[in-house]
């Protein structure tokens, strides 16, 4: 989609001798600020598809002792007589039904809060929101800011080619126009679709990060009978903008590493009165 974006761009409309003839100035402003728009996407990309996003460290076990995990790892109703009588202080907010800690039986470790199992990538990950075919990857702890830059970047990308050659798509309708082809007429069409999708997808993710929530923790919230599920992550917009972007304001959009306050592993609530949640 972007190859075949760059290549209408590039070589069939701002970068042909044509073009540049009668407007060299605007072809090579519209240029520097094509590539600009595409360095972050690309780098994007490749950091969200190649980098772990997270997943629960061999034998993890909270503050479990070794007689406790052993009888927490038979099966769930022993789990639950074992949380009960034990009166362990572990460091989680969700819980299964029983109250024990959730326990993975196929990676063979507890769930950290928030985190869940991936039967593609058959393990379970950190504050795991999704997995995105588009990257062959989880979008977990460790990349969900790289996903978020990639759609926004690449939705800039998109309604800036959408915008610059719509003169050239509407050209195409009518006998006086130099710059059209077939490929800029399928080309500028699938892009629009996806620059309107791309938008609510944004917009949606968007909204996420400003709760301070995932993908997952709003399906798990419409189906869970406490409705303060998810919203016990919701710190404030601010806080919620910096555990998923980092505290500096100047990297917010550029795809570096963001420095958060959390390890993956636990995370701050917004009110522990509030108890574990269901599950």
């Amino acid at each position: 989609l972007i190859g075949l974006a760059w290549y209408v761009f590039v070589v069939e409309v701002w970068a042909s001798p044509e073009r540049y003839a009668t407007q060299p100035g605007l072809a090579t402003a519209l240029l520097v600020v094509w590539h600009v728009l595409l360095a972050p996407l690309i780098v994007s990309y490749l950091r969200c598809a190649l980098s772990d996003p997270g997943s629960t460290p061999a034998g993890y076990r909270g503050e479990l002792g070794d007689e406790e995990m052993g009888s927490v790892t038979q099966d769930d109703s022993s789990a639950g007589d074992s949380q009960q009588e034990t009166n362990m202080a572990l460091p989680r907010i969700e819980t299964k039904r029983s109250g024990a800690p959730r326990y993975c039986h196929i990676c063979k470790a507890f769930k950290p809060d928030r985190a869940h199992h991936c039967s593609i990538c058959n393990t379970c990950i950190l504050r795991m929101d999704h997995h995105c075919p588009w990257v062959n990857n989880c979008v977990g702890f460790g990349n969900h800011k790289y996903f978020y830059l990639f759609l926004v970047w690449v939705f800039l990308a998109l309604l800036f080619f959408s915008c610059t050659l719509a003169s050239d798509f509407l050209g195409c309708f009518s006998t006086i126009s130099n710059h059209c082809s077939v490929t800029l007429m399928i080309d500028y069409i699938i892009n629009g679709a996806f620059t309107v999708s791309l938008g609510f997808f944004v917009a949606f993710h968007s909204y996420l990060i400003y709760k301070g929530s995932t993908t997952i923790e709003v399906f798990e919230r419409k189906r869970s009978r406490l409705k303060q599920r998810g919203r016990t992550y919701d710190l404030g917009w601010r806080r919620n903008v910096e555990e998923m972007l980092g505290t500096n304001k100047l990297y917010w959009f550029l795809p570096t590493r963001a420095h958060c306050s959390g390890d993956g592993l636990t995370y701050p609530a917004r009110d522990e009165a509030e108890g574990r949640l269901i599950v």
